[in-house]
């Protein structure tokens, strides 16, 4: 285990916290850390893994874009963390695409083009409740955070 190098007060020579940068909680010196002290952020001197991994909060921004461009594929869902959710997208999709695509290749035109339109259709669907989610406020992923 790689343990980050902690400062030192530079009149007690006690181990201290850099938060007390401004005053050593043993001696009372005043600004007891030198300026060019090195230290190092504990979030990149320890791994964690499992349910105790870092997390990563995740940002609208790229939720929307994925939404934009792969919404019917439930791309915004699964990097949410909603698996069940990502999957009826997927499911619901190919529903749609089939079934419309069906319905106008025998009502309008005996085309396979038809097939590209239902996808169009579904693409339509998507992208509406992709405006709702990017105009809402409070979206939060699977962990319960909110997003950036």
């Amino acid at each position: 285990l790689y343990f980050a190098r902690m400062p030192r007060c530079k009149s007690c020579h006690r181990i201290i916290a850099r938060f007390d940068s401004d005053i050593c909680p043993y001696c009372g010196e005043s600004h007891p850390i030198d300026q060019g002290y090195p230290t190092m952020d504990v979030t990149h001197a320890f791994q964690a893994f499992g349910d105790n991994a870092l997390y990563h909060s995740k940002t609208k921004k790229t939720a929307c874009v994925l939404g934009f461009l792969l919404g019917p594929f439930g791309a915004m869902y699964f990097y949410l963390g909603y698996k069940l959710m990502g999957w009826i997208e997927c499911i619901a999709t190919v529903l749609v695409t089939a079934i419309t695509g069906l319905l106008l290749f025998f009502l309008v035109s005996q085309t396979w083009l038809m097939f590209l339109v239902g996808v169009g259709i579904a693409y339509l669907i998507n992208s509406i409740f992709m405006i709702f989610f990017a105009f809402s406020l409070s979206v939060k992923d699977s962990n319960g955070e909110l997003l950036r």
